[in-house]
């Protein structure tokens, strides 16, 4: 077995986060075509900044075929194997020459290394964006509070480190799947800690009858969101924020809304009461119609 396979499948490499790697005078570091995630030239007149009862509900997606998911697992494990493996070369060729490289030749490795990990995180969110697309519902009735206790779980450290403070009301029992629910959850308190102000993170969790079932908020004390982004940064790869403060790949609120979407009910963003943001959505008593 190759050394780089060994400390591939004994000991997962973590490569950690990085700044992203700037070129210095005399050096040109070629972007892919197409990684620009502001792409212009795309009409977005059509899009509702608004939100409430008035927002209009997305058309269904197109029918796809039903071996698609399967495909897409097989080639994001293949992708992955791949991607681990580069990880692997690289960790033991920084072991092997780390000690005597100059500042130069270290920015080059970080940069694969940077690399790497940018792909890992496309990767594995290009996956669960397809999955919550094709898949169906897994509808089901569910304790809210036991549902975000589960989403909140990974992002224990986090919370801990940035002296956030989370708020709870008392929260309902809801029909929904429970994966999705919890998925959508950590994508909105993932995006109010990533959009922290310089203040302690506060962020609330309420559920509100709804007519068609509940609503519920997840407010922030963060930064906010310009008005015109509100639906723009729902949409798969935008952004609101420059990368230095949006290092994501931008699929977390696209794929949350896709998840609430799947359910039966509709997600959408507005600002909350002295600053900050409101991410809402519906859950509706009655699983949608398969």
């Amino acid at each position: 077995m190759r050394d780089a396979d060994r400390l591939v499948e004994d000991r997962p490499v973590s490569v950690g986060s990085r700044p992203p790697l700037k070129p210095r005078k005399g050096e040109h570091v070629t972007r892919p075509e197409g990684s620009r995630t502001e792409r212009r030239g795309v009409d977005r007149s059509s899009r509702s900044a608004g939100s409430g009862e008035d927002h209009p509900r997305r058309p269904a997606a197109p029918p796809v075929a039903p071996e698609l998911p399967g495909a897409l697992s097989v080639a994001a494990h293949d992708v992955a194997e791949a991607v681990r493996v580069v990880s692997g070369y690289a960790e033991l060729l920084a072991g092997h020459l780390e000690p005597s490289l100059d500042e130069t030749a270290q920015r080059y490795l970080d940069g694969v290394r940077d690399g790497v990990e940018h792909l890992d995180g496309l990767l594995r969110g290009l996956l669960a964006y397809v999955r919550v697309n094709v898949e169906p519902a897994d509808v089901e009735e569910v304790a809210l509070a036991d549902v975000l206790d589960d989403a909140l779980r990974p992002l224990r450290a986090t919370l801990e480190r940035r002296r956030a403070r989370i708020e709870g009301g008392e929260l309902p029992t809801v029909c929904a799947d429970p994966g999705r629910l919890r998925d959508a959850l950590r994508a909105l308190v993932d995006n109010a800690l990533a959009f922290a102000s310089d203040e302690p993170p506060v962020i609330a969790v309420s559920a509100h009858p709804d007519p068609a079932g509940w609503r519920v908020d997840v407010r922030d004390n963060g930064i906010g969101l310009p008005a015109d982004a509100r639906e723009r940064v729902l949409q798969p790869f935008e952004r609101a924020h420059p990368r230095s403060v949006a290092t994501g790949p931008g699929l977390g609120l696209a794929i949350a809304r896709r998840g609430i979407e799947g359910g039966g009910g509709r997600l959408w963003l507005d600002a909350a009461d002295g600053g900050g943001t409101v991410a809402r959505f519906t859950i509706p008593d009655r699983p949608p119609p398969s």
